[in-house]
């Protein structure tokens, strides 16, 4: 008897611990799984996240994504072939631009969101709390796609001169969040081919990568850009470089009149810095500073200059 009474106690301490400490878990919302992946955007009729957490800063549970298609409810034949051809955003990309760390706090989820919606290919973002336990918030990111591979055909004509031109965009290659574009362009004076990639996250980090590279009839351009932006209003310092080369063939006109051509090149750089102390109550004070270089090269013919002109320019900037 002694130790069926001993075994009870332990057993109403075990129960009264198991109590006490599910009192201090909080719950968020009360959608299930699948709801989530089909309900509309934005959420509604759930307990604000600044009401959860209020102005405290905690720890950082687990996230878990819900990437909701094109149409989530396609009823329509064609919603749905559009949501069988379309590659769903990766989970890797929606957490590379989530702007948290070990802790958060409501105006750091609230600013996630707009990140997420500032995407163009997301259509719409929600995170919600899930649960708060134990100074540690458990989140749920809902995200909803959009149709992303956009062909385009112009064609126009004015003064008796054609243009036309033709091109392929991806704003979410896919799935991965990064830029793919061609375009072709004609007119009276030159073909014109255009590539570019860009790469907003690298091997999900905060670095982004521009490329861009064009082939004319009369000249070439080639842009190479690194940086890591301000990605939040929190983020401490930017770092950022570009360069820049075009050449290109130029007409020399005296009252509207072709006199020659010339041969034109140019080359720019430009490294810069970025500090800041963050948010402060309803601003943010950014400080840029950096150098500049810009070298240009006219070869003209004999018969209207004698020799190459050039020109170079290195300069800071604050």
């Amino acid at each position: 008897m002694r130790a069926l009474g001993l075994g009870l106690a332990l057993g109403l301490l075990l129960m009264t611990t198991a109590l006490a400490a599910a009192s201090e878990c909080e719950p968020g919302h009360d959608l299930d799984d699948q709801v989530l992946l089909r309900v509309h955007l934005p959420i509604t009729g759930q307990r604000p996240v600044a009401d959860l957490l209020g102005r405290r800063e905690v720890g950082l549970g687990a996230v878990r994504i819900f990437r909701q298609n094109v149409f989530p409810d396609a009823s329509h034949w064609l919603a749905r072939a559009a949501n069988r051809f379309n590659t769903l955003t990766r989970e890797s990309v929606i957490r590379a631009a989530l702007p948290f760390g070990e802790t958060v706090t409501a105006r750091q989820i609230e600013e996630a969101e707009r990140i997420l919606r500032d995407k163009p290919f997301l259509y719409d973002a929600a995170i919600l709390v899930r649960g708060l336990c134990d100074e540690r918030v458990d989140l749920d990111v809902v995200v909803r796609d959009v149709w992303t591979l956009n062909p385009s055909l112009d064609y126009s004509r004015s003064g008796g001169d054609n243009r036309t031109g033709i091109g392929l965009t991806d704003v979410n290659l896919l799935g991965t969040g990064k830029l793919l574009a061609f375009t072709f362009r004609s007119d009276a004076d030159r073909d014109t081919l255009v590539a570019r990639y860009f790469d907003p996250n690298i091997l999900g980090s905060h670095w982004s990568a521009d490329l861009q590279a064009s082939q004319q009839d009369d000249g070439e351009r080639g842009l190479v850009a690194l940086s890591r932006p301000f990605f939040a209003l929190d983020t401490p310092w930017s770092l950022g470089f570009m360069a820049e080369h075009f050449r290109r063939q130029q007409d020399l006109e005296i009252l509207s009149e072709d006199i020659a051509k010339f041969d034109a090149s140019t080359q720019l750089a430009r490294l810069h810095v970025g500090w800041s102390g963050g948010r402060q109550g309803a601003s943010v004070d950014r400080l840029f500073a950096g150098v500049g270089y810009r070298k240009e090269r006219f070869d003209f013919p004999v018969t209207v200059a004698p020799e190459r002109v050039q020109r170079r320019y290195v300069y800071p900037f604050v």
